[in-house]
């Protein structure tokens, strides 16, 4: 593939990024359904958090959960890279197994935390002080997860050469990535209006199993459009990654 010179229109990454979320469900929806399972995890283990909680509720409830977090941390993390990953060898024709997925992902684990808890500050004090400052750094930051995994990045590289890749293109990165999160909110509230239109009023968890179900059909499709934004994006710079991954 040449260089690319322009950057192409955000439709046509959405249109690429949709076509390769059909292409890989079929290899990624066990993966997906594992990241749903670990998500709703707070839920599970607090039944207090099934409705909107009061302020004594909620830190009740993480007083409950506390001994749980790094569990669930790491669920997380390992979850999402490991689609990442597949996906990301899914991208040049190649299938590899759940095992040798996790197998490297584990290798990878300690710079993945490490950059997931900077991302995760960062972030965290930006929509503290307004939403806008966290909106602008979980942009600039949002290819961390790749560059570990695709560019043997440490986690302190990955967040500089993430804010790298999106400097001067902040307006174009944020669409794109408000896209790529909202597709399962967007979908689970279509959802909920649905079943509120016919008067199905679903028991707690059954919802949940539907919100599982969902997460587990949809949630690749946030990978896919970083992914293909990532890829988009070395190709701009012309930067080569690495073997196992060469925009």
């Amino acid at each position: 593939m040449f260089p690319q010179k322009i950057l192409p229109p955000i439709s046509a990454i959405l249109k690429q990024s949709w076509s390769l979320y059909q292409n890989t469900l079929t290899y990624c929806f066990s993966l997906n359904f594992l990241l749903a399972l670990f998500s709703i995890l707070p839920i599970l283990l607090i039944p207090e958090l099934q409705n909107p909680p009061t302020p004594e509720v909620f830190q009740k409830g993480l007083q409950i959960f506390a001994p749980y977090l790094p569990f669930y941390v790491f669920g997380l993390v390992i979850s999402n890279a490991a689609i990442f990953y597949r996906v990301g060898y899914l991208m040049q024709d190649k299938v590899i197994s759940l095992s040798q997925t996790y197998s490297f992902v584990l290798t990878k684990l300690f710079p993945l935390l490490g950059a997931t808890i900077l991302f995760g500050f960062a972030v965290g004090i930006g929509f503290l002080a307004l939403f806008v400052p966290g909106l602008i750094f979980a942009t600039y930051l949002m290819f961390y997860q790749p560059l570990v995994l695709f560019a043997n990045a440490g986690m302190f590289e990955a967040i500089e050469k993430s804010y790298l890749l999106v400097k001067g293109k902040l307006g174009y990165s944020i669409i794109i990535g408000a896209v790529a999160i909202s597709i399962v909110p967007f979908a689970s509230t279509i959802l909920q209006i649905a079943f509120e239109v016919i008067e199905i009023n679903l028991p707690f968890e059954l919802s949940l199993a539907v919100e599982v179900l969902l997460n587990a059909f949809l949630a690749s499709f946030f990978h896919c459009t970083l992914l293909v934004f990532y890829k988009t994006l070395i190709n701009f710079h012309q930067i080569k990654v690495s073997d196992s991954f060469v925009a």
